[in-house]
């Protein structure tokens, strides 16, 4: 009998893969996207794809921007890929080249295709992805998807006011069957949540700057006063006095 891996032991195999301390908020922004995505990957109905891949990518690299040491951010992701049983480099693979489909090309081409006009012309795949998910009724959609989904329509229409891609990018999802009030709030929340995680990780730079700051005149007026102790012990040459 199959049984559901619990939140527990997803959170057991990313600390298995990743057993050192992260870093103040990051820590928690990791801890939300582990939970959210094992009650996705978890649910029978869920199925990868690379709007998925590229979701799960952006929101992590947005999350992480700013994370001392800038080394640990690529090991966290593979212990959390792993934590979830997805491949990372399968998942960043795929993203990336997503990613580099949709910068390239023809726009009314791409808009076409996610429309799924007919006649429209494929592009690395992505109609067959695109008309499946259209086509089934039991797609199991979550908010990483629709954030992929929208990032992946934001290569291709980055010079559009964000009002204006948002309403455009509501029709997609209209032609796709999805929740369309439920992407708008998703992507509503993603939003908001960049906006708080930025200001967390500016505060983070200032205190770190500050700390820097207080260090380094720390370090300059012990320095000062080691050179004004030194001149004071200093000896003092006595004058000779010669008798005529």
């Amino acid at each position: 009998m199959n049984t559901v891996r619990t939140v527990a032991s997803t959170k057991a195999a990313f600390l298995a893969n990743y057993p050192r301390p992260i870093n103040s908020v990051y820590r928690r922004a990791v801890e939300e996207i582990l939970i959210d995505l094992h009650l996705v990957t978890v649910n029978e109905r869920f199925a990868y794809n690379p709007f998925f891949a590229l979701g799960l990518t952006t929101v992590y690299d947005t999350f992480m921007q700013g994370y001392a040491p800038l080394a640990e951010v690529p090991t966290i992701f593979i212990a959390l890929c792993k934590a979830l049983q997805l491949k990372p480099d399968i998942v960043r693979k795929d993203a990336d080249m997503l990613v580099e489909l949709l910068r390239s090309g023809d726009r009314q081409q791409h808009i076409g295709l996610f429309q799924l006009e007919d006649g429209s012309s494929d592009v690395g795949g992505l109609k067959g992805i695109l008309t499946g998910i259209r086509d089934n009724k039991d797609f199991y959609y979550s908010r990483t998807f629709a954030i992929g989904l929208y990032s992946a329509y934001e290569m291709f229409a980055p010079e559009d006011e964000e009002k204006a891609k948002l309403e455009a990018f509501k029709g997609i999802a209209t032609n796709l069957n999805l929740p369309t009030d439920r992407v708008h709030k998703d992507l509503e929340l993603y939003r908001k949540m960049t906006e708080k995680m930025q200001m967390a990780q500016e505060a983070l730079a200032e205190a770190a700057a500050a700390a820097r700051s207080q260090k380094e005149r720390r370090a300059a007026a012990a320095a000062n006063a080691s050179n004004s102790s030194t001149e004071t012990d200093a000896p003092v040459e006595s004058e000779s006095v010669t008798s005529d």
